[in-house]
């Protein structure tokens, strides 16, 4: 499982580095974060 844990990780940045490519980090940002809300999923707490 751990391994399909990295695969979606790369997966993930390597789509949000071609949205920066063609400067569309915002729109991509907007369906990652609808896309978490409409499966009901949590993001974790960010700590410093």
């Amino acid at each position: 499982m751990e391994n399909l844990d990295l695969v979606s990780e790369f997966v993930l940045i390597n789509s949000y580095l071609q949205a920066v490519k063609y400067g569309l980090e915002e729109e991509f940002t907007n369906m990652l974060f609808e896309e978490i809300e409409r499966r009901g999923l949590e993001l974790p707490e960010v700590t410093k």
